[in-house]
């Protein structure tokens, strides 16, 4: 039997099998590439390097974005001059990118463990889980420009944004493959995708959101992106829910202290269930 073909991916055991494998694969692929050799823990409590936290009462002007993403889960995104927070939402796991977006910090409120790397290593683990299900690198998937729109928003009203669109070489090129079964029909024909320069975020912050959902580079913070698979079925995988603007603390961008240090990512990411099992 051909436990990658049509009819066995159809059955809702071996589906949910097949999901649970991948997302053990993508753990297994991150802590490949973050291995302790390549990221450095952060720094004990109360040592030199531990940088000083922000005063609870200070607070920062922000916006604060709810979205789920499809590899990742229901995410809580903060954006201010003072960095970019993404925090999962059921796990406590917090992502944290801080001026001048050399280092990210991987740490969780919960296990109260925490590791940073070198950004230039940071490969999304959540998006690796993806790839392997539906047979296509979104981050890899050419697209163009396809116009301006509004992106409605309940507490700001309509936002500017731009929406991409893939472009029609690799829609042909995708229906050839499936047409030759090669790839499912689960696999991704097309994607339209919308970001927005509304926040006057600076534009490290927009491409490091996209790098951790794994979407295509385009100037711009991610809102929403939907594809049709190859049975032409519209489904989502990146949406916002709501955009507020915000008073953040400034304690919410401090570089973490307090924490132990990790020694492999796997001791932060471990507790990340939810992206695979929103498919």
């Amino acid at each position: 039997m051909n436990f990658f073909s049509e009819e066995t991916f159809s059955s809702p055991i071996r589906h949910y099998f097949f999901k649970t494998i991948c997302f053990a694969l993508a753990l297994a692929f991150a802590f490949a590439v973050f291995s302790p050799a390549q990221a450095a823990p952060v720094a004990p409590a109360g040592s030199g390097e531990a940088a000083e936290i922000a005063s609870p009462r200070s607070t920062v002007p922000a916006y604060r974005l709810s979205q789920i993403c499809k590899t990742v889960g229901r995410q809580e995104v903060l954006l201010s001059a003072r960095g970019l927070r993404v925090q999962h939402r059921n796990s406590g796991l917090v992502a944290l990118f801080l001026p001048p977006y050399k280092e990210v910090f991987f740490f969780n409120s919960k296990s109260k463990k925490c590791i940073s790397m070198p950004l230039a290593k940071f490969v999304s683990p959540f998006a690796y889980s993806w790839n392997m299900l539906f047979n296509v690198n979104i981050a890899d998937i050419p697209v163009v420009k396809a116009g301006s729109r509004d992106f409605p928003s309940r507490a700001l009203g309509p936002i500017r944004a731009v929406q991409y669109q893939s472009t029609p070489t690799f829609v042909a090129g995708q229906q050839a493959l499936r047409a030759r079964r090669e790839i499912p029909s689960r696999s991704v024909q097309s994607i339209t995708y919308v970001v927005t320069d509304h926040f006057e975020a600076p534009a490290a912050q927009g491409r490091l959101l996209q790098k951790m959902y794994g979407l295509p580079a385009v100037p711009g913070v991610p809102l929403d992106m939907v594809f049709h698979d190859l049975h032409d079925t519209k489904k989502s995988y990146l949406t916002t829910s709501e955009i507020l603007k915000a008073k953040a603390s400034a304690a919410d961008f401090a570089r973490p202290s307090g924490l132990s240090p990790a020694h492999t990512v796997e001791e932060v990411t471990s507790v990340v269930n939810d992206g695979i099992d929103a498919f």
